[in-house]
């Protein structure tokens, strides 16, 4: 068994994260295979529910309502439908970003507090080098803007916080607190496990591990603790979401700053 993970952020403030005594939300994840899964929060027990196609590159999913997965497969994005099957391509990375003759690909999902969709471009050999920049997608109008930087390649998996900050996993093994706007790091954690996504619960926010391993992430000191075993699939996981698209962000203790006197910017820890 992998050993407890532990992050740390900033400085202690709310008490938001406790173990959930009568289990946490259903959720979904997927393995390299792009088989999905349907895991019962209180079991932990996970059923295979559907099979995603060309889905070899597959890297996160988010679910997004109405019984639809949302799937960043790499190279495209694409949309699943869990109660008729069908699966739509929504975009391809190479020709929707960057320069024509650019490698382009994309990683990572989370949900924003405007509705949008967060996701990582990384573009490879344009005329400047490597540009790795956030895109902000509105899935009713097909809108892409992209804000500002990432400052980090390959991102797993972001979540973004109350203030508009994101905490990403890159393939590293680390946590990265920062600004999507500005790209500024606030905080990088080393991590002691391989973490590929983070699942809120009602107020609680989970990481899992691609053995599918749980823990809880306390926000407000940076401790974990092991919660349980996902099991029932095969291969590692890539990614995993909430099966709800309504859950309120959770706040971040980086708007806590300004009472500690700004001694978290920077930080770099490990535990």
């Amino acid at each position: 068994m992998n050993p407890v993970r532990s992050l740390a952020l900033i400085a202690p403030a709310l008490a938001l994260t406790t173990l959930a005594s009568a289990g946490i939300s259903n959720m979904y994840i997927t393995n390299g295979a792009g088989e999905i899964y349907s895991v019962d929060g209180n079991t932990l027990q996970a059923t295979s529910v559907a099979q995603l196609q060309d889905a070899g590159s597959i890297n996160d999913i988010l679910y997004i309502g109405n019984g639809k997965i949302l799937a960043n497969l790499t190279f495209a994005m694409a949309t699943y439908d869990l109660n008729t099957g069908v699966q739509e391509t929504l975009f391809n990375s190479n020709g929707t970003f960057g320069d024509p003759s650019s490698f382009v690909y994309s990683s990572g999902l989370a949900r924003r507090a405007n509705g949008d969709i967060y996701f990582q471009v990384n573009e490879f050999f344009n005329p400047s080098g490597i540009d790795v920049y956030g895109i902000s997608y509105d899935m009713q109008s097909g809108g892409l803007t992209q804000i500002g930087g990432v400052p980090f390649v390959g991102a797993l998996d972001f979540y973004e916080l109350a203030n508009g900050n994101m905490i990403g996993f890159n393939t590293g093994n680390q946590s990265i607190l920062f600004n999507p706007n500005t790209g500024v790091i606030e905080a990088t954690f080393d991590l002691d496990v391989t973490a590929v996504s983070f699942v809120q619960s009602f107020s609680d926010l989970y990481v899992v591990a691609a053995d599918g391993s749980m823990y809880t992430f306390d926000l407000t000191d940076g401790s974990t603790e092991f919660y349980g075993q996902i099991t029932g699939f095969e291969r590692n996981i890539l990614g995993a979401s909430i099966a709800s698209s309504t859950a309120a962000l959770i706040p971040s203790p980086a708007s806590l700053l300004a009472l500690t006197g700004g001694l978290g910017m920077g930080l770099r820890r490990r535990r």
